[in-house]
């Protein structure tokens, strides 16, 4: 990475991103919008979804492995906004049988929830027992949920606005020599192959549902895009040593660099590959996020010590971003590395410095990009 642009300057929310209606600054930012989170059961992930929900989001869909968890984080949101309907999907991994979901669905669906437009509270739908790590798990979260047809007996929807990836692990804390690399690969599997597997099951989902149907027409921004945005949460672990956490922290950096990828890729439009034409191409943004420094389950096996002088931040700061780097101000940061705790309100005043320069983007200090650009 460049040197750090900004310095940390915040640890709770403040004013610039405070989604709380009614004075909060984004209030109501994401009013109509659908949001996928992984990792949604506990922390982060939890306040994410609170502050989206805050924000005034339409539709939630909360995914993990642990349904109480989730549900938690539904019953939460209800207190704060209010929850559209009784939707609560629900599975779990003893269902699943070969790698298929029992009915083509991750569990059942309870009830039906609001249209689109409808803003009376939040629908919620909590789809738990996924792996993301498992290719089959993930294809059956959006094979049976999103889409224009599907199962009678069954809701669809269209695919989220806006898609968190914020699940992972951290299991292996021992030094590379003394690592079991069974454990070692599980942080990479998770955090790396996971949000692959998501972010790759969501564009192809994007450009298959608005690609060739005229749904397209009420998803456009006001300036005529049709668009899906990935958020990937990933940390200052990338780019600086952190002894004892080498599959935590090459997890990190990869996810830097694939974020890069899909936003290279999809920001020029995605159409469907199926038959290579589209009434309406799909541009894909997508930044990566460090949330900060958040006593956690995953900072769990942190000595103490450490864990008091650098676990400091509040999960909501993290959250309270997320609903920023949602909207389109924040297109100047696509496809690179945003630190939680600087002032983003400062940060926009250095937009000119970030493109012009290429800046927060993973790089080989003393390493010069003499190549024509592809």
């Amino acid at each position: 990475m460049s040197s750090s642009l900004l310095q940390p300057t915040h640890h709770d929310l403040y004013p610039f991103i405070d989604p709380s209606p009614p004075s909060g600054q984004l209030a109501g930012a994401t009013k109509g919008k659908s949001i996928l989170i992984t990792g949604a059961g506990s922390g982060i992930g939890r306040a994410i979804a609170e502050a989206f929900a805050l924000a005034g989001a339409e539709r939630l869909f909360l995914v993990g492995r642990r349904e109480a968890g989730l549900r938690e984080t539904r019953e939460r949101i209800g207190e704060k906004v209010g929850l559209v309907g009784d939707v609560s999907v629900v599975g779990d991994r003893e269902e699943k049988r070969c790698g298929a979901f029992i009915g083509g669905r991750a569990g059942g669906v309870e009830g039906r929830g609001g249209g689109r437009g409808r803003r009376d509270g939040c629908e919620v739908l909590v789809v738990s027992g996924v792996d993301i790590s498992k290719g089959e798990d993930v294809e059956g979260v959006f094979a049976s949920y999103f889409g224009s047809d599907g199962p009678s007996e069954g809701k669809r929807f269209p695919p989220p606005d806006i898609l968190v990836s914020n699940a992972g692990t951290s299991g292996a804390t021992e030094n590379i020599a003394d690592s079991d690399p069974d454990m070692w690969w599980r942080d990479v599997e998770v955090n790396l192959k996971g949000t692959y597997l998501v972010a790759r099951r969501y564009i192809r989902a994007l450009r298959e549902y608005y690609g060739t149907s005229t749904a397209a027409e009420g998803r456009r921004r006001t300036d005529g895009k049709v668009e899906g945005r990935i958020i990937n949460v990933s940390s200052n672990a990338s780019w600086r040593y952190v002894p004892g956490r080498s599959s935590y922290a090459a997890s990190k950096l990869a996810i830097n660099s694939l974020t890069e990828y899909l936003d290279g890729e999809g920001k020029g439009g995605v159409v469907d590959s199926a038959s290579s034409q589209s009434q309406n191409k799909v541009t894909i943004r997508s930044v990566a996020l460090h949330p900060g420094g958040v006593d956690t389950d995953l900072a769990a096996t942190l000595p103490e010590h450490v864990r008091k002088r650098i676990l400091i931040d509040k999960p909501e700061l993290a959250a309270g971003t997320c609903v920023y780097l949602s909207l389109p101000r924040a297109d100047f940061l696509m496809g690179r590395f945003v630190d939680c705790t600087w002032d983003m309100e400062e940060l926009e005043n250095h937009r000119e410095k970030v493109e012009s320069q290429d800046l927060l983007k993973s790089k080989v200090v003393g390493m010069f990009d003499t190549l024509p650009a592809p």
